[in-house]
């Protein structure tokens, strides 16, 4: 059959027996089916009656047997309609017609030998034929799965799909079997990518193709595939490192059709707690996972799905290039071929921001088959809350103070702009979104520091307002000129400005920094840390007064007037 698997046979037409030995180049557990093709007139897997057999070293019965009817050529699970795919007559309301005789195992090659019936007496059984024709056979060597299942196949007919796939006559007359050598190379494993997205917000291109035989998702996880697996841009089952807060999108193109090729092009993509995901069609999974997102626990119709796309392997090409010892991922990726269901394909889209309840590590899945994900690494703690307060029902007044930024999780993670590392606290809270009416009238109490001199100006704040993300109008002469003053300073004399004792909330060194590393924990669990301090026993407040009017913009800020990036709040 190949250069690391043969198959001989004897017929005995008395008894309806058809005696086979199957031996190849497999390791122990993992599985070498044999048997007739789903068409009488090609190769092709789908429909086929094949037996698995493997020889597991150390058992008490090393070798084993199993009657096999491949609905389609994905791996078995089972459907509101039944068991469906590449699963054991048994489990089909069907006999395991095939007998185990024997196994054996010489070094790198395992053989097994067993019978299984010339006639077919059941729905899922193919007659072998004895007049002289050639019938199409379907094979396949691989691993076996932890549900004692074959799952993805190392070497199989795929490579000779179609009219001119392999046939048998199985009446034919004795002949010898060469010598079956193992080969001694084994190519190393494609490298493991790893996605470092923890920088932001991103966008990934999710899409189905081929796992990479040997050197593939097996290889990568050291978990057993089916044959396929998860592209995120172009990349094989990448890893992916993600960050708390961010928001990633995953524009997901598996299929949405379940009764195209019976359900074999349709794969639902969602996150899990399991590492071999399949949620729909495996109870063990079901039983043991927490679906973190894509996936409605309560409504398991709700699934995100897309139009079927995927990289197809080129038979001439792609097979030579994994067995080429001196390629990489990205030369078998070059041979790949990016075919979609329909001209004007539409993604199935899922957008997931991890936070402080999301496991430190997670699996993006197909919802329907095991085992075509893999990893992603969440890091950081999610950002505090935005707080917005809506004063919009008459006038306010509002306490301004001095403040850490809260680090990563703070300032920055809240407004998108680089911090200084304190910021405003309006009645308690950092750098809350205002709500105001026009009209209104709000009264802002400033305890920014009134002397430029104290710590160099560093405890020195003017509070304004402006229509400038930025700010920091007395220090730089960019945001001079951009911006527009709405309130708080006089462009014609900077000197009158809003100032009031320095006051501030200080970070305790013991437990601020660790409450802001600990995930679980809140804004209102921080500002429990900071200690309240003022320069004087006796504080004065700076005070504003503002009625924004129709030429208010509607978007404007409150800053600092001589630090930029100090603060910001529409």
């Amino acid at each position: 059959l190949s250069d690391v698997y043969q198959v001989s046979w004897q017929v005995d037409s008395d008894n309806d027996a058809l005696y086979v030995k199957v031996c190849g180049c497999v390791g122990s557990g993992e599985y070498m089916a044999f048997g007739i093709s789903g068409s009488a007139s090609q190769t092709q897997m789908p429909e086929s009656d094949v037996v698995v057999a493997s020889y597991t070293d150390g058992d008490a019965s090393p070798a084993a047997a199993r009657d096999y009817y491949l609905t389609r050529r994905d791996q078995c699970i089972n459907t509101a309609s039944g068991y469906q795919g590449a699963c054991p007559d048994d489990v089909q309301n069907a006999n395991n017609n095939a007998t185990v005789l024997r196994g054996s195992n010489d070094g790198d090659i395992r053989c097994v030998e067993y019978i299984r019936p010339i006639s077919a007496s059941e729905p899922q059984d193919i007659a072998v034929l004895l007049d002289g024709t050639e019938q199409y056979i379907a094979w396949a060597i691989g691993p076996i799965e932890e549900t004692d299942n074959a799952f993805a196949r190392r070497h199989f007919t795929e490579a000779m799909i179609g009219p001119d796939g392999p046939k048998i006559d199985f009446s034919r007359g004795s002949s010898s079997c060469i010598e079956l050598i193992c080969p001694v190379e084994i190519c190393p494993p494609f490298e493991s990518t790893e996605m470092d997205l923890t920088d932001g917000d991103h966008t990934l291109i999710a899409t189905i193709g081929p796992s990479g035989g040997e050197r593939g998702y097996q290889a990568i996880t050291g978990v057993i595939g089916w044959g396929i697996g998860w592209y995120l841009n172009d990349t094989l089952i990448p890893v992916l490192r993600v960050k708390r807060g961010n928001t990633y999108t995953f524009r997901v193109f598996g299929g949405d059709d379940p009764d195209t090729n019976v359900g074999s092009d349709y794969h639902p993509f969602y996150i899990t707690d399991d590492k071999i995901g399949g949620r729909l069609g495996d109870a063990q999974t079901r039983a043991r996972e927490t679906v973190i997102a894509g996936l409605d626990v309560n409504n398991e119709e709700d699934l995100i799905v897309g139009t079927f796309c995927e990289y197809k392997p080129d038979l001439q090409t792609s097979f030579p290039t994994l067995q080429d010892c001196t390629k990489g991922f990205s030369d078998y990726f070059n041979t790949l071929t990016y075919t979609c269901a329909s001209n004007s394909p539409t993604a199935g889209v899922l957008q997931w921001t991890p936070d402080d309840s999301t496991p430190d590590i997670v699996y993006y899945q197909c919802a329907t088959h095991r085992s075509l994900g893999w990893k992603i690494i969440v890091e950081g703690c999610p950002p505090f809350e935005s707080t917005e307060m809506d004063l919009t029902d008459g006038d306010h007044t509002l306490i301004a103070t001095l403040g850490p930024a809260g680090g990563e999780r703070g300032y920055q993670a809240i407004t998108g702009a680089i911090g200084w590392g304190v910021g405003w606290y309006l009645n308690d809270t950092l750098i809350p979104v205002l709500r105001v009416k026009r009209g209104n009238t709000y009264t802002f109490r400033v305890f920014g520091g009134d002397d430029p001199e104290t710590n160099g100006g560093s405890d020195f704040h003017p509070f304004y307002i402006t229509d400038d993300k930025i700010g920091g109008r007395l220090g730089y002469k960019a945001t001079k000129e951009r911006e527009t003053v709405i309130a708080g300073l006089d462009v014609n004399n900077e000197k009158d400005l809003i100032v009031g004792t320095y006051c501030e909330y200080r970070p305790d060194l013991q437990t601020s920094f660790p409450t802001l590393q600990d995930c679980t924990k809140g804004f209102s669990d921080y500002f429990n840390t900071l200690n309240y301090t003022c320069a004087s026993n006796s504080p004065t407040a700076g005070v504003l007064k503002w009625t924004p009017d129709d030429s208010t913009p509607n978007i404007v800020y409150y800053q600092c007037a001589n630090h930029r990036y100090f603060l910001i709040a529409p």
